[in-house]
């Protein structure tokens, strides 16, 4: 054989074992617990899980932002006029159970109904939210929306990269 043929083969047999390696890791633990937030995530999280999740983001956020003391109120009330539609959202959802119980059309108008109690809970939202909005300042307002731009904005993907 010749030198060329010898280098790549060494090549090839080399990315094949790299390649194998790999995939005999696998995700490192990621996506089954693991060390995936400080090893709590276990498949499914649990109310209290999410709970604790959402109030250290909105911790996050009050300290990006610099929420001033006069700026406390509005804040609150953002938060738990937010906290209360996503409740109501989710507590309108079917048990599943009793969803598969039901018919292809019946299972159709019952989407139809959510989406309709989903836009309705959209729109309160929107509103919990311009009023909020309208009491930053022009910085804090460039600070919210950088952080709640889309995710592939800048050439970036995913909510980590933005600090969250």
């Amino acid at each position: 054989m010749n030198r060329k043929t010898i280098v790549t083969f060494l090549a090839a047999a080399s990315l094949a074992l790299g390649a194998g390696v790999a995939s005999a890791q696998g995700w490192g633990g990621y996506h089954h617990g693991g060390d995936c937030y400080g090893g709590k995530y276990t498949g499914k999280w649990s109310e209290e899980d999410l709970k604790e999740r959402m109030a250290a983001r909105h911790e996050k956020l009050k300290e990006r932002l610099k929420i001033t003391p006069e700026q406390e109120t509005a804040w609150k009330t953002f938060n738990e006029q937010m906290a209360a539609i996503g409740e109501s959202r989710m507590a309108a959802r079917p048990d599943p159970a009793e969803f598969a119980k039901l018919t292809t059309p019946e299972r159709m108008e019952k989407r139809l109904e959510l989406s309709r109690k989903f836009q309705d809970a959209m729109d309160k939202r929107l509103a919990v939210l311009k009023t909020f909005y309208a009491s930053l300042t022009a910085e804090q307002k460039q600070i919210f929306d950088d952080l709640h731009s889309p995710r592939w904005r800048d050439g970036k993907r995913g909510w980590h990269k933005k600090g969250w």
